[in-house]
C-alpha cells in the first residue's frame, strides 16, 4: 500500500482524451449545422481549385484568338483566311478584321467550305455593326462598299455546336470582266474579241491558315506568293443556226467549251483553235486557260468564232 494514502482514496483512472469544455469549464456542444459549416469552410478552397480549371476550359472560347473583336484574326485585303476549329460551342463567335484599300470601293466578302452548318454573318465598320445576315446554310457571298483606309470586322456566329469544323473567309475586289461565266465576254459570229483581259493581270497574293482547339490557338501558318488572281478568261456565244463552228484563239492555250451551265466541258483541246458542233439558240461558254504569265498588265489576244462554212472578217 502506498504510504500517505488511505484505503478507498486511490485516484481514479486517468483517460487519454480529456473532456472538451468551453469557457467557465462548461461542456462544449457542437451542433450538426455548425459541423457542416466548418466542413464547407474547410472544403471550399479545394473545390474552387478544382472547379476553376474546368470553368476555364469551358469558357476558353471567349478568351482565345478570334473570339471577340479585340482578338480578331487579321486578314490581308485580297487574301483568303483558312481556319479549322476542334470545337465550336453554341453561341461561339469568330471575328476577322481587315483594312480597306486607300482607294476604297466595292469589295466581295465570301465564306466557303462551310457545308452542313448554320451560321450568321455580321459586318462592322470599326466597332459599329452595319449589316447582319441570319441563318446562312452553305457558302456566303456579298458585295459591300468600303471607305478607303477604314478598319472593318467580320463576325461569324454559330447558333449550334459543331465539332471538327473549318471554313475560309475571303475579302477581295469584285471579279473583273471575263473572270466568271456571269460576266463572260460576248462573242459574235464572224468577229474578233481582242481584249485586253483584266482577269489575266498578275497580282501579289497572300494566304493564312490557323488551327484552333478549345484550349486556344494551336498553330498559324502564313505564306506569300506571286500568282494570278485568275489564269483564264470566259467567253460566251449563242449561235443563230446549228452547225459546226470554229473557235480561233490568237495564242497557245487550253480551250474548253461548255454547253449551258454544265460543270464539265463538252469539248476541250489545247493549241490555238477548236471546232465543235453547236445547236442554235443555245448559249455556250468558252474558257481559255493559261499556265503562267510574266506580265503585270492585262493581257491581249484575239478570240473569234465562225461557222465552218464562213470565215471571220
Amino acid at each position: 500500500m502506498l504510504q500517505g494514502l488511505r484505503p478507498g482514496l486511490l485516484p481514479k483512472k486517468i483517460t487519454s482524451q480529456p473532456k472538451t469544455r468551453g469557457a467557465g469549464g462548461k461542456k462544449l456542444k457542437i451542433s450538426p449545422r455548425l459541423l457542416v459549416g466548418i466542413l464547407v469552410i474547410l472544403l471550399i478552397p479545394g473545390l474552387i481549385g478544382a472547379v476553376i480549371p474546368m470553368l476555364g476550359n469551358a469558357g476558353s472560347s471567349s478568351n482565345k484568338q478570334g473570339s471577340k473583336l479585340k482578338k480578331a484574326y487579321e486578314i490581308s485585303y485580297g487574301s483568303t483566311f483558312n481556319s479549322y476549329y476542334e470545337c465550336l460551342d453554341k453561341g461561339d463567335e469568330v471575328w476577322f478584321g481587315f483594312v480597306a484599300p486607300e482607294e476604297g470601293g466595292n469589295a466581295v466578302i465570301s465564306i466557303d467550305e462551310i457545308d452542313g452548318c448554320s451560321y450568321d454573318v455580321s459586318i462592322y465598320e470599326k466597332k459599329k455593326e452595319q449589316t447582319t445576315t441570319y441563318q446562312i446554310n452553305g457558302d456566303y457571298e456579298t458585295t459591300y462598299y468600303l471607305t478607303g483606309g477604314k478598319q472593318y470586322y467580320i463576325k461569324v456566329s454559330f447558333p449550334y455546336s459543331y465539332k471538327d469544323y473549318g471554313f475560309n473567309v475571303t475579302v477581295d475586289d469584285p471579279a473583273p470582266m471575263g473572270a466568271t461565266r456571269e460576266n463572260a465576254y460576248e462573242l459574235t459570229a464572224g468577229a474578233y474579241q481582242y481584249g485586253p483581259y483584266e482577269s489575266l493581270t498578275a497580282q501579289r497574293r497572300s494566304s493564312a491558315s490557323t488551327s484552333t482547339g478549345k484550349g486556344g490557338e494551336v498553330a498559324i501558318m502564313d505564306k506569300n506568293y506571286s500568282n494570278f488572281r485568275y489564269n483564264y478568261v470566259w467567253f460566251k456565244f449563242t449561235p443563230s443556226q446549228s452547225g459546226e463552228y470554229n473557235f480561233s484563239i490568237g495564242t497557245d492555250a487550253r480551250i474548253e467549251v461548255y454547253r449551258g451551265e454544265n460543270e464539265s466541258s463538252m469539248r476541250y483541246g489545247t493549241g490555238n483553235g477548236l471546232s465543235c458542233d453547236l445547236d442554235s439558240y443555245t448559249t455556250y461558254y468558252v474558257k481559255v486557260s493559261f499556265n503562267e504569265f510574266s506580265s503585270s498588265r492585262p493581257v491581249s489576244f484575239q478570240v473569234g468564232v465562225n461557222n465552218a462554212s464562213t470565215s471571220i472578217k
